[in-house]
């Protein structure tokens, strides 16, 4: 899911944009939506991409791996997110 435009500003709560969240919050939605960004690229890559089996396959290996890491990095970070919204919005 699209947080925001990649880019674009991140001021406050998404409810309520003229109350500013606690900036440890609004780095964690840029660092949620930038993580999401990546591994949907990295996805498509590996999924879609003829370049992908054309690597080695140890270093195919390697990015199916990243990719399974970074879903599970992205999972926590959403969580993290979804209670800092609850705690602070």
């Amino acid at each position: 899911q699209v947080l925001r435009e990649p880019g674009a500003p991140y001021l406050g709560d998404p409810l309520e944009p003229s109350r500013p969240m606690p900036l440890h919050v609004q780095r964690m939605a840029v660092e949620t939506q930038t993580t999401a960004t990546n591994l949907k690229r990295l996805s498509e890559f590996i999924h879609d991409g003829e370049t992908f089996r054309t690597l080695p396959v140890l270093e195919q290996q390697l990015m199916v791996q990243q990719k399974d890491e970074m879903t599970e990095y992205a999972k926590t970070l959403s969580l993290r997110y979804c209670m800092a919204l609850l705690a602070y919005g």
